[in-house]
This record gives C-alpha cells, structure tokens and sequence, in this order.
C-alpha cells in the first residue's frame, strides 16, 4: 500500500533545514540595521509576519493553516516555516507560499529564502493535556464518567491501515490523519465528498478508531444521516428531545455524519442539525461530514448550512486512476489469499469499474467462478469476468425487489411471505439477509424502501443484512458461490 504523506517540494523551496524552531530562534537576526518596522528578533519576526498574513487571509483560514506555523529567521536571511505535519506543509507549500514570502519581503526588504520543515512538536504542544486520572475510584468496578463507551456502528475492517491511498484520494486521507491526531482544532468542519463506493465511510471509521486510541476520553457519535434523522422522529414520538440533543450535542466531542444528502428538503431535521452544529463548532467539538457533492449543490439544503458546511476544509476523493485501481485489487486478492499473476491483475483493474466496493467485487466473482469451475483464475477467466459484469446494468431497473425475492424463495425452498414475515429460525433469516443484499446491489434502492419492501423493517436491519453478507462473501465460499449463482440468475434470466 502506499502510504500518503509529503509531496516533494517544486520551485523554489529549498532543502528544510534539519534546525529546529527553538534553534533557529535563538540564532541571530539578519545583519540589517534595525528600525522600528522590521522587527529584531525571530520571534518578534514570526508575529509581525503573520499580522501581515491576517490583513490578506480570513479569520478562519488564518486560524486552520497559518497560526500552527512556527516560523523563524536565520542569520543569513533564511526564513524557516515549520509545520506540525507534512499535510499542513504541503498545504501551506501549495496554497499559501507566494503569500507567505510577499509578505516576508515587505518586511525585510528584499525577497527572502524560505525553506519549509516538519517538527512534530508543534502537533504535539497545540494538544490540551489529558485529563489527570483520580489517584482513588471509590466506586471501582461501576463506570467512569467521561470514559465513552463503545463507538455504535463502527467497523473493525474500516481503519487508516486499510485504507489505500492514491493520488485521487490523498487530500481527504492525509486531512482525515490530521483530525484524528488533533480533533477539533484543524480542519474543523472537514466535510468530504465523492461518488459512492470511493471511500467516505471508511475514512469516517478510520478516524473513530484513531481517536478512540489515543483521545479514549472523548465521546464520538459515528451515525448516517438516516439514523440522525430517526433519532429526531423517535425523539419526537416520545418527546424525549433531551436525550436525543445530549446525545448529539451536549456530551458529544466528535460527530462523524455520513451521507448529510438525506437530511436535505427535511425542515425539522436541517433545523436540529444546525442547532447541533452551532454548539458542537463553537464548544470546539468535531464535525466531519460526508456527501455524495459539494455543499453547494446539495439540493433542498437550507443556505445557512450550506455556509456551515463550506467553513472548514472541503476535500473531494476521485475514481480510482490505473494504479490505485491496481493496488486495490492486489490488497483485496492478498487478503482472500488468492495469488495473481501480473497479466490476470491487469486485466481486472479495468477502468470500467470506478469505485472500491466494484473492484473488490470483482475480485470476489473471479475467484468464485474459479472455485465452481476448478480451474484457475487466469487471464481468460479474468477477462470473461470483466466482460459479464461489462453488460449489468442495474440502474436501469430492469431487476426489480419482487424478481429478486421470488428467486431467492425458490433457491432456498421458501415462499415469498416467508421472506417477509417475522419468523427468524436460521435457515430462513439467511436466506432472508441474501434477498435484501441482491436486492440492495441491483436495484440501487434505499434502505428504507427495502425495508418497506420486506414487510416493513427499519433501515438499519436491512444495513445489517447487507454488511452480514458482505461480510460472508469475503469470508465464507459457500456465501459467495451462493450469491454468485443467484446473481447471475437476475442478471441473465434468459441465460
């Protein structure tokens, strides 16, 4: 995998120096004359440059990406800008450079050197202490509070180590890093969008996880928009609108909301999230938002979020390009334990497959029709792989939820009813969990509409069912060929 992290340097940035701020501070100024606008020390420097910054760069920006410098003069004139991680130097490297030394050359007089350098220690410094443990519990064994109990709904598969990271994804990964290590105070809000399928939900899990490493302090609520909004109709249902905002503000210290696109044209639930995002924002809270667009074409979405969400770091994550799309297969066949031959890895990273979930897909059919032939997966099993899965379109709707419950019933020696009754022995509720998953991937419906369709189940059943059999799929070969047989049923009925 490759790990993301510093961009090379172009132009005219030199070679950091391997000084640190503390060093360069206690090195002499320039051998100027001193007056009483170019100021004297390094320190003295630092502020009177970044006060220039301030009279160019909003508030809120400036705040982001400039006030985490430290910045330092040497004696021969050389300007040092340290940053607490390499996302913020490439950043200020890319956005904020030529700024940066105009303003520099304005207050010593002539253009200066700047070099950009990395000292952790900064990260490290702008974090609050942790809170001092009690040196008694009196009350050993009951909880502690301000010690959160498990994140609801977090994935063990979805962290930063699993992530693979490609130039069309590299923003939103590294700012994902920056906010895990240093919540709320960079990149607050950080609102990420793409095309389903490309990443968004991992990052959101990823960062719960390295929170809860190093922060375990702090309460992190991890919900999609769906649940937000039900949490309010429940909440409504019973008048319990107490528990509901103390859950999603008062002892709430990172929100990770995925897929905000459904709350949109919903006026109670825009005006709770607004309300929950003013007093997570200004107690300094952390929100990180997803979407399938940006703020700005959110449709339905009331113009006061619309600015809230455009406030912090917007990062967009792109289609797999021909070598991320090659390492996510090569990840995917390393972890099912299947070996692939160069030429076979070619021929499956096709590019007319755009998103991670695809390719993995891919993967898992290859290697199913492999085991149900007993042949090897070579290049011709690979490309007729790619070319069955070429001719399915399912937006087209001509696979329907009733096509894919009858098809499962008679697999499984069942009746429809069956499938959306309330009966839950085994054999029926996994026969049950792969009808909702078909149905999911070739329909595109929502998980609501799918679970209206099964007799009337919440959303978050349905979501279960399908991360169940994804689950199986990857794990269990009987699932897999299962599924594989029966998808193949839907998606060539004459076949």
């Amino acid at each position: 995998m490759r790990t993301c992290g510093r961009i090379l340097p172009i132009g005219s940035v030199s070679r950091p120096s391997p000084m640190t701020p503390t060093e360069h501070a206690s090195a002499p100024a320039c051998g100027q004359p001193e007056d009483r606008t170019r100021p004297s020390g390094s320190a003295d420097f630092e502020t009177h440059l970044k006060a220039r910054l301030a009279e160019h760069i909003d508030p809120q920006t400036l705040a982001m990406w400039i006030e985490p410098l430290a910045i330092r003069r040497g004696e021969d004139g050389r300007i040092t800008v340290f940053a607490p991680n390499d996302f913020v130097s490439t950043w200020v490297e890319n956005h904020y450079l030529t700024l940066l030394r105009e303003a520099a050359t304005a207050l010593i007089g002539e253009p200066p050197r700047v070099e950009l350098a990395v000292d952790p220690d900064l990260e490290m410094r702008a974090r609050p202490a942790p809170a001092e443990e009690p040196s008694a519990d009196p009350d050993e064994g009951a909880p502690r509070a301000g010690r959160p109990g498990p994140v609801a709904g977090l994935c063990d598969r979805y962290t930063f180590e699993r992530f693979v990271c490609g130039a069309s994804n590299e923003l939103a990964y590294s700012a994902a890093r920056a906010v895990a290590a240093d919540p709320g105070k960079r990149f607050n809000p950080m609102f990420v969008y793409g095309d389903a399928g490309l990443g968004k939900t991992h990052l959101l899990h990823a960062i719960a996880h390295a929170i809860r490493a190093h922060r375990p302090d702090l309460s992190i609520v991890l919900a999609s928009a769906e649940t937000f909004t039900n949490d309010y109709v429940q909440a409504a249902r019973k008048g319990a609108y107490d528990t509901y905002r103390e859950r999603y503000r008062s002892t709430c210290d990172v929100l990770l909301l995925d897929d905000i696109q459904f709350i949109a044209g919903r006026a109670r639930t825009m005006e709770e999230f607004f309300h929950a995002f003013n007093a997570l924002h200004e107690a300094g809270k952390q929100i990180v938002v997803t979407a399938d667009r940006l703020p700005s074409e959110l449709a339905g979405m009331e113009e006061r979020l619309i600015s809230r969400l455009s406030w912090g770091l917007v990062a967009d994550i792109q289609p797999p390009d021909p070598e991320l799309r090659r390492e996510l297969i090569r990840r995917k066949a390393r972890e099912d334990g299947l070996e692939l031959a160069e030429d076979v890895l070619e021929v499956l990273a096709t590019p007319s497959f755009r998103n991670v979930r695809e390719l993995e897909g891919i993967v898992t059919r290859a290697a199913a029709l492999a085991r149900l032939r007993g042949v090897p997966l070579d290049v011709g099993l690979a490309r007729q792989t790619v070319a069955e899965l070429r001719t399915v379109h399912p937006a087209t709707g001509s696979i329907t939820v009733e096509a894919v419950m009858r098809l499962v019933a008679r697999h499984f020696g069942l009746k429809v009813a069956e499938l959306k009754g309330p009966r839950r022995h085994k054999a029926l509720a996994r026969a049950r969990m792969i009808a909702i998953y078909l149905a999911r991937e070739l329909t595109g419906m929502s998980y609501p509409a799918l679970g209206a369709a099964f007799g009337g189940r919440d959303h978050t059943t349905m979501l279960h069912a399908v991360r169940r059999i994804e689950s199986l799929v990857e794990r269990d070969p009987t699932v897999a060929d299962t599924v594989l047989v029966l998808r193949r049923r839907l998606e060539r009925p004459d076949g």
